[in-house]
């Protein structure tokens, strides 16, 4: 089981998105991406959360169930249904999260509104990003967050 240092990790990524702008630290544009097709329900935009479609090949969907550990990344740049959309699966993200509060280190969940992150300080299966920004409760809007990298964890 791995164990994070959370006041080292805030600390670090504080830095990391103080020193680049929001960048990553190699000065590109958020990390590693990918195409996939859009075989939501819904037009994705950018900072959706999105998860394996795993009834079509190289396709992506949303979730509203809490946890999911099969989160692919975050689109970064979006689609209607059936087009190829951008998903990036690592670096740092702009993330669409529900109305709950965020506080920077807290770990970064699917939750229970299609497309949108929540998060928690608690660690569960499922995380697939560190917040780096805070958000107030009972508002809708996005924070930057650090990818884990679109693969689900194995405990």
């Amino acid at each position: 089981m791995r164990y994070i240092n959370k006041q080292r990790f805030v600390k670090a990524s504080q830095t990391i998105v103080e020193q680049t702008g929001g960048t990553d630290p190699g000065g590109g544009t958020g990390g590693s991406e990918i195409q996939l097709t859009n075989r939501s329900a819904q037009i994705l935009e950018s900072g959706d959360v999105v998860i394996i479609e795993k009834n079509n090949p190289l396709s992506v969907t949303t979730t509203n169930l809490y946890y999911s550990e099969d989160v692919i990344g975050v689109v970064k740049t979006g689609g209607g249904i059936g087009q190829l959309v951008t998903i990036q699966t690592s670096g740092i993200a702009d993330i669409k999260m529900t109305v709950f509060p965020v506080n920077i280190g807290d770990n970064i969940y699917t939750g229970d509104v299609h497309g949108r992150g929540y998060a928690s300080s608690s660690s569960w299966p499922g995380t697939f990003a560190k917040a780096l920004e805070s958000k107030p409760n009972a508002i809708l809007g996005t924070v930057k967050a650090l990818l884990s990298g679109g693969v689900p964890e194995v405990y």
